[in-house]
């Protein structure tokens, strides 16, 4: 059995709140029948020393959300049984959000 990497549709929306925070929203789901992966994991961790600054789950649908990120430079993943994690950086600076992608297998 190959394993299909994850988060090939993990689209992400951000909202900047007033404070200057923001929430990340976005579907984790299989790359190539493209049907969300109900309850994936989806931690969100400083890209500075990996620690776990927030954490999620998805719904059945495979929908997440991670509200009140603070400005800064971030790793976010998800993670299912049978699947190949994949690791999506990005940076909150200003008002500005800088995307980049991590290889990791």
């Amino acid at each position: 059995m190959s394993k299909i990497v994850l988060l090939s549709s993990f689209s992400f929306c951000f909202v900047l709140a007033f404070s200057q925070r923001i929430t990340v929203t976005g579907v984790v789901s299989d790359s190539l029948s493209h049907k969300g992966l109900s309850y994936a994991t989806v931690p969100l961790v400083k890209a500075k020393d990996s620690t776990l600054t927030s954490f999620s789950r998805a719904d059945s649908a495979g929908n997440f959300k991670i509200t009140n990120i603070e400005k800064g430079s971030y790793l976010i993943s998800a993670s299912y049984v049978g699947y190949t994690a994949a690791w999506k950086a990005f940076n909150f600076v200003g008002n500005k959000i800088m995307f980049t992608w991590v290889p990791f297998s």
